[in-house]
């Protein structure tokens, strides 16, 4: 059915049938132009035909380009004025003399009288007869043009580029490479390429094409057919048509990078026929394939809408470099047969036809204009203002998209993070730095390797030490002044595991105190394991604390049946008293931390009143904030600081009325441990 396919196809085209190729299939063998049979037929045509290169005289080489790239200079000159917001949609008729016609937004009006093109010349001209049915590939700043050729020593199709340094065949692949459009900043071509698809499918996939060496960069891959990609204006994404003999054919984006799996889709539940390009950061223009008819929309990707601008049926539609404008062949209601149409996308209902009979709907033409660069990112810069980091804190870095007149622009593609010594600092994918050791390092953000920033981080601080690890064996009152009626006791707790029992009835209390000093400017830590098997609503209470200016001396002097002496403001301490007092207070914990405050920890609080062993992490870091922590989640890293120019202690021990309250093993450390991020 195929090769019966074809031939019908050929001899259509010889005796002068210009119907789209899916009409001539359709009327093969007695199906709408939709259906998928038709589909695929359309498919298994060979890519030169489908663009126009059906015959041999159609794929005959063009002589070498030698004008001038001059045609903007020129069309001003000839209006008289200097407009970068004109457009021009040039015709080439069969003899090769080429016409204009020029759109300029502020002379178009709601009149439908027909556009009348004016003769100019155009340095493009030979650049669009070489391969008729698509056009020349312009780039930004208009001093250069890439095309198709069949350069004649094969049978494929390859690119070649005209610069101001002089004109050359680019690619010279044994298999198609085609040129589709530029990067919007004019740094390398886009296009789609055999070179990659076995011989036996010849199925093409997206590039990036390497303006000096012709060198191509794979963005699609697999056995699918991958066409007519449209670069996003930001220059971070790529639109394109994705077919196969066994689904329709469908819109696809990925990153210009190729690092990310297509997301395709149909249209509001229709394959997709053509692809004009972006109308803007999140919006395309396209043609679909409906019943019995192919109508202009305008589609935004981010909310999946689709809006139609020109219906019902419109062929060889082509997209203006400033995005704005329309140029196609369309049939309109009450119109017989197609006419070539011009038409603003934000006012359809002003479009108006072509005049002239060489500007029939096969008729040669193209834009030519300046490019709207508008949405181009021209370069990323951090947001934030990060240039060092402390141990366990960490941050998240930020970054912005910015135009080359410092306009910031959205950003649509993935930031991609990295850290150049991950020894010292590692970065995930929202940005967030984990610190695991001084030093600096190198972040760098990547934008679908479109974009790049780096910065230097400094994490300031010092590696932890230990300084105790305490097992409570035999000499541990060494280490600890035992203070209190009942005076602690070391005992066992669940597991056999041994611990401090403080021993404080309800009348006095009963608690340890670290005897050495510690320094808390590189920062300062502890854990310890603690069982709470609570049973009443009062004196049954544990205080975990670093405290600032207490002195053992002036315990050992006082009398232990009274209260304690005083030990200064909750401003020099860091840690906390688990329960608060009544069933009010029973899953409620009271974190010091130079300012205090007092949480509910709910169903984690009814759990740590089992006995069971768990985990109490308190660590002042060397800005002096105090970090609270549980089982390794983090309660509270609190805004204030506590002075770091005190001495501390640890305090360990208060109420256990009739149960025991166990302080299981404990470390003791300067700095900062980073197994904790205390930035959550």
């Amino acid at each position: 059915m195929q090769q019966l396919h074809r031939r019908f196809a050929r001899a259509a085209r010889e005796r002068g049938d210009r119907r789209a190729f899916s009409e001539i299939a359709a009327e093969l063998i007695d199906e709408e132009a939709h259906s998928s049979r038709v589909s695929v037929l359309v498919r298994s045509l060979p890519l030169p035909w489908r663009v126009g290169l059906w015959s041999t005289s159609r794929q005959v080489a063009a002589s070498a380009l030698t004008m001038s790239v001059a045609l903007l200079v020129l069309m001003a000159a000839r209006s008289g004025r200097s407009d970068e917001a004109t457009q021009h949609l040039v015709y080439m008729d069969s003899t090769g003399a080429t016409s204009a016609v020029l759109v300029r937004p502020s002379e178009w009006s709601s009149t439908s009288a027909p556009v009348v093109p004016v003769p100019t010349t155009s340095a493009m001209a030979d650049a669009a007869r070489t391969y008729a049915d698509l056009p020349p590939a312009i780039s930004p700043d208009g001093k250069s043009v890439a095309w198709i050729k069949d350069s004649g020593d094969s049978t494929t199709l390859d690119i070649w580029i005209r610069t101001p340094a002089g004109t050359r065949r680019l690619t010279s692949q044994s298999r198609d490479d085609l040129v589709l459009g530029w990067l919007p900043d004019g740094s390398a071509l886009v296009g789609q390429t055999m070179r990659w698809s076995p011989a036996t499918d010849g199925n093409y996939d997206i590039a990036v094409f390497d303006t000096a060496t012709g060198a191509a960069r794979q963005i699609t891959r697999g056995p699918a057919q991958d066409i007519d990609p449209q670069v996003s204006p930001d220059g971070t994404r790529v639109a394109f048509i994705r077919g196969s003999m066994v689904d329709p054919p469908q819109l696809c984006i990925t990153t210009i990078d190729g690092q990310h799996e297509p997301e395709c889709r149909l249209i509001g539940g229709q394959p997709i026929a053509t692809l004009l390009g972006w109308t803007g950061l999140d919006e395309l223009a396209l043609t679909t394939y409906e019943s019995g008819a192919q109508p202009l929309v305008r589609y935004d990707w981010m909310r999946d809408n689709r809006t139609n601008v020109l219906a019902p049926y419109v062929i060889r539609p082509r997209l203006s470099p400033d995005r704005r404008w329309v140029a196609g062949s369309a049939r309109l209601d009450g119109m017989v047969g197609l006419r070539d149409m011009v038409l603003p996308l934000d006012a359809p209902g002003t479009a108006r036809p072509v005049a002239g009979a060489g500007h029939a709907p096969d008729a040669l033409r193209w834009w030519e204009g300046m490019p709207d660069r508008s949405w181009l990112i021209d370069h990323l810069e951090f947001s934030d203002s990060v240039t060092t980091v402390l141990p366990g804190i960490g941050t998240r870095l930020s970054v912005k998209a910015l135009s080359a007149t410092g306009s910031e622009i959205p950003i649509r593609a993935p930031v991609v993070w990295s850290s150049s010594d991950t020894m010292v600092a590692i970065i995930d994918s929202t940005g967030e730095v984990r610190v695991r050791a001084p030093g600096e390092v190198a972040v760098t953000a990547t934008l679908a390797d479109w974009r790049k920033a780096t910065k230097r981080i400094k994490v300031v601080g010092k590696a932890p030490i230990n300084v105790l690890d305490e097992r409570w064996e035999g000499d541990w009152r060494r280490r600890w002044l035992p203070w209190g009626d009942p005076t602690p006791l070391v005992s066992t707790g669940p597991q056999g595991i041994r611990g401090l029992w403080s021993r404080g009835d309800g009348v006095y209390p009963s608690m340890a105190i670290l005897r050495d000093a510690l320094s808390a400017r590189d920062g300062l830590g502890l854990e310890v394991r603690i069982s709470t098997p609570l049973t009443l609503a009062q004196h049954q209470r544990l205080k975990v604390m670093f405290l600032a200016g207490l002195d053992p001396s002036t315990f050992e002097r006082a009398d232990q049946q009274k209260a304690p002496p005083t030990v200064g403001t909750s401003v020099s301490m860091c840690g906390i008293i688990f329960p608060q007092e009544g069933r009010w207070g029973a899953t409620r914990i009271a974190l010091f931390g130079s300012v205090p405050e007092n949480i509910d920890v709910g169903r984690e609080g009814a759990a740590l009143r089992t006995g069971d062993w768990w985990t109490l992490r308190v660590q002042i870091l060397p800005d002096g904030r105090c970090g609270i922590a549980i089982n390794g989640r983090v309660l509270r890293l609190s805004k204030e600081p506590v002075p770091l120019d005190g001495a501390y202690r640890v305090w360990l021990g208060d109420e256990s009325a009739g149960v025991q309250l166990i302080h299981g093993p404990l470390q003791i450390w300067t700095g900062v441990r980073t197994d904790i991020r205390w930035s959550n």
